[in-house]
């Protein structure tokens, strides 16, 4: 637990605990040198609030360390724009700035690869930690993919994940790292046993409220030299970046017990870029190198300084076990005659006596290096930046169809086979809008040299404005701010041009579900939990992923539940169908309600009528309204237990589905089809108290056709009720005073160390690895409470959540999609973007719609304002 969340949750000493947080803010300002970042001494794995370059007033968040280092770390990119982590450890985590989508961040394990190497006379520190330095096989954030055996990760699948990193010889290893990760920025202050200490903050263009800025394919480093002895040092600051080339390893083959058949139907992808040139860049406040593909993608990066600092370039620094050690006096350069790489063969001397050319031959090797050397005065602070820009604009989507299946038992109805007739030809091509703005990475360069310094002001007032807002505990203000990075991590944005036509003049937009485990663009019900921050900061994005699902429709008025990986033409259907029409209605709602614009109804009301239609008579109503249309498995969130009957939360979320429908139809003036979804309300309504109701809580399911039932106390039974008060449509799907007892059973039942339990069995308890539990899931059941006026049950709920995920399982920036709930561990999924469902609490906290903090006032509202550009 947080040392100062956990003090605050006492009113008594609240004041006491004002005063300490004022004198511990004083004491780290007071004695803390200048040109840090942040404090060294702030606490690690703890939830704390201190001082921070470029924030006016404290910040909040947590510091890990070499010892205690996060699964992932921050990721740098911004709106489809692919992105690269940077590790807490100090080296480059997983890359998808130059991948196809086809599980962009699952293909191979992270680099784990230094980047950043400083030289004092004679001796070379890599700023990483220990083990990068001695090389070898290195596991890496290991995503478990195996729900159904608690998270065991099999060999093979172990392999996946681990990278082979070289040994480097002749350097120091940084003796510790103390990271502060707040997207799009990465802070780290290097331990180092040298007389110049160095601080790092890495960050991409994030701008709420800007789609052209936060769309800028590029990373800045800021690195700040201190030199805190008496005397002049000599320094030279390389950096190193390995390029497009590096070969990610094969999947492993696994079996079905693995759970995951379709790693099976995926063969091993190999990027082949061709040969590359390196292009020396110099011009007025900026210098570097250019790296391009000559082949017809096109891909190229641009690594280099801002500024007028004179740099030297050459190849990357991690193919040769000495060269990091030589970086002071030369970097590895290609040979000149056939552009191979014999010059790795070279001794250190022949390296450094090797000449720099303007321009390479052609060489498969896609890495460089830039380095910079200069000289720091007695206790002088320097701040060099570099730059890394990338363009890598064109996608093909997959050649997967969609299986309709007739059977969904265990591993028989899978969301996509491959296509036996596919050829590469017959798959869409796809362009990202970012080349709309720039031709390659040079331009991308010369933009974020012209305009770092606002794009940063930018980037730190909005964070500031949720950093300071007294409302949100400590804990929830962190959070915030990082459960965005999913944005980058998750989102691609093509132009509109064909395949995608429809989507003029935007371009396509959507969210990769789950890029390393279960990737497939959007997943409805994954946007139903997760796009309120795109609703609330780029709302236009919002509308182009509802028009994907509305130019998808089926005939019959089906709603797709997801599309192929990295593509926006190939639907699926019948999964999880009893309710993706209901997630349909809600976020078309919640869009019109959220830009107070009557043209979202108009455009999408047609649909939502059409697919509430299909919805109600999957099964004859009026049982029909709140029952699963067959008994299986696949139509209920918990998607592998079989359903059956009237089910609680499936009906719970139907009602609120024909609330949004008859609101929507008033407003439309369809007066006949308000009262068709007022009349069925009225039905399913009765139904669900009459059948489900057993006097404490809702049971789970109850089929009135065979007599069969389950008692069990599912903990999101009242999902629904979330869904109505988010919308703001008065009274919730249950009658109150139920609602409230249910409420009472599910925190006795279910309540846990990591939030809450998906499941209880009214005569055992918490069924602690029967099922799991989702964290999503968990924030919305913990707000379910805020708005039945159980504040702290709800923000307690919520806080476990975030404290497993973040601080106790170290998955701040790899949100898993399942947890175990004796340890926390997580047993599936990663970088699930329907965590960014986070973004409804404020407005939960508050008890408002979600338009409260849209409001002169509310948080996203200042967000929002903070973010604009401000005129010179």
């Amino acid at each position: 637990m947080c040392r100062r969340t956990a003090f605050y949750q006492t009113p008594v000493r609240s004041a006491l605990a004002l005063i300490i947080v004022c004198f511990l803010t004083v004491v780290v300002d007071a004695t803390e040198p200048a040109g840090l970042f942040f404090p060294a001494n702030v606490p690690t794995l703890e939830w704390d609030e201190f001082a921070a370059a470029g924030f006016s007033q404290p910040v909040s968040g947590i510091v890990f360390d070499g010892e205690h280092p996060a699964c992932c770390g921050v990721a740098l990119g911004g709106l489809g724009t692919g992105s690269l982590d940077i590790e807490t450890t100090g080296v480059l985590g997983f890359n998808c700035i130059f991948n196809p989508p086809e599980w962009p961040r699952g293909r191979g394990p992270q680099l784990q690869l230094p980047f950043l190497g400083l030289s004092i006379g004679n001796d070379v520190w890599v700023l990483a930690t220990q083990k990068f330095i001695d090389g070898g096989v290195i596991d890496g954030c290991t995503d478990p993919m195996n729900p159904f055996k608690l998270g065991e990760v099999s060999p093979e699948l172990r392999a996946h994940w681990q990278a082979e990193v070289p040994r480097i010889e002749g350097v120091h290893a940084a003796e510790d790292i103390h990271y502060w990760g707040h997207y799009p920025v990465a802070d780290l202050e290097y331990e180092i046993n040298a007389p110049v200490r160095v601080g790092l903050r890495a960050w991409s263009p994030f701008v709420p409220g800007d789609m052209i800025a936060s769309r800028i394919p590029g990373a800045v480093f800021e690195i700040r030299l201190r030199n805190d002895s008496d005397a002049p040092q000599k320094v030279t600051l390389a950096f190193s970046f390995p390029g497009p080339n590096r070969q990610p390893k094969p999947y492993p083959k696994l079996t079905e017990d693995e759970g995951i058949k379709i790693f099976q139907q995926r063969k091993p992808l190999v990027d082949d870029y061709g040969k590359f040139r390196s292009t020396n860049i110099s011009e007025k406040g900026l210098k570097g190198v250019e790296v391009s593909s000559l082949s017809e993608k096109k891909v190229s990066y641009f690594l280099g300084v801002l500024g007028d600092e004179d740099v030297r370039t050459g190849k990357g620094l991690s193919q040769n076990p000495v060269a990091w050690s030589k970086i002071a006096s030369a970097l590895p350069q290609p040979a000149r005659d056939d552009g191979n790489l014999s010059a790795w063969s070279k001794t250190p001397e022949e390296l450094a006596g090797l000449a720099e050319t303007s321009q390479t031959a052609p060489s498969t090797d896609s890495s460089v290096s830039v380095a910079v050397d200069c000289e720091l005065m007695p206790h002088e602070t320097k701040t060099l930046r570099y730059v890394l820009a990338w363009y890598s604009p064109h996608w093909k989507g997959l050649s997967y169809l969609n299986v309709n299946c007739d059977s969904f038992d265990d591993h028989q109805c899978d969301r996509w086979s491959p296509d036996p007739e596919a050829s590469d030809t017959k798959r869409e091509y796809y362009t990202a809008i970012y080349a709309l703005d720039f031709d390659g990475a040079v331009g991308v360069a010369q933009q974020l040299a012209r305009d770092h310094e606002s794009l940063l002001e930018r980037i730190l007032a909005w964070q500031q404005v949720v950093y300071t807002d007294e409302k949100l505990p400590v804990w929830l203000r962190d959070c915030l701010v990082n459960n965005l990075y999913l944005i980058p991590e998750n989102s691609y944005w093509a132009q509109p041009k064909a395949p995608v036509q429809w989507s003029t003049p935007l371009g396509a937009f959507g969210l990769d579900e789950c890029p390393r485990g279960c990737s497939a663009m959007g997943c409805i019900v994954s946007n139903w939990y997760g796009d309120l921050p795109l609703a609330y900061f780029f709302p236009e994005l919002e509308r182009m992923i509802l028009r994907n699902y509305m130019e998808y429709m089926r005939p019959d008025g089906a709603i797709a539940l997801l599309f192929a990986a990295g593509d926006f033409t190939i639907p699926g259907y019948e999964w999880l169908s009893p309710l993706n029409g209901s997630c349909f209605a809600d976020l078309v709602h919640r869009l019109w309600i959220r830009t107070k614009d009557d043209s979202v109804l108009q455009e999408f009301y047609p649909v939502v009528k059409k697919n509430l239609i299909f919805t109600m008579n999957m099964k004859a109503p009026p049982e029909g309204i709140i029952s699963a249309p067959r008994i299986g498995r696949g139509q209920e969130w918990w998607e592998h237990t079989p359903v059956q009957g009237m089910v609680s939360h499936l009906g719970g979320m139907r009602l609120a589905h024909l609330r949004i429908g008859e609101r929507m139809a008033e407003q439309m003036g369809d007066d006949q089809f308000a009262r068709q979804c007022h009349t069925w309300y009225e039905q399913g309504s009765a139904l669900l108290e009459e059948h489900l109701w057993t006097g404490e809580y809702y049971m789970f399911f109850n089929n009135l056709e065979n007599s069969e039932t389950s008692d069990l106390i599912m903990s999101s039974q009242l999902d629904g009720d979330w869904s109505i008060y988010l919308n703001g449509l008065g009274k919730g799907a249950f009658r109150a005073e139920r609602a409230r007892t249910a409420l009472d059973s599910i925190y006795k039942t279910c309540l846990v160390d990591c939030g809450l339990v998906g499941f209880s069995d009214p005569e055992t308890s918490a069924m602690l690895l029967e099922y799991g539990t989702f964290p999503p899931e968990i924030n919305i059941v913990g707000m379910t409470y805020l708005y039945h006026g159980k504040r702290d049950i709800g923000l307690e709920i919520i806080r476990r959540n975030m404290d497993n995920t973040v601080r106790k399982q170290r998955h701040a920036w790899d949100s898993p999609n399942l947890v175990r709930c004796d340890d926390g561990r997580r047993t599936y999924g990663s970088d699930y973007f329907q965590n960014m469902v986070l973004w409804a609490v404020p407005a939960a906290l508050e008890n408002q719609d979600l338009t409260g903090p849209c409001e002169p006032g509310g948080l996203a509202y200042r967000v929002l304002e903070a973010a604009k550009k401000r005129e010179p």
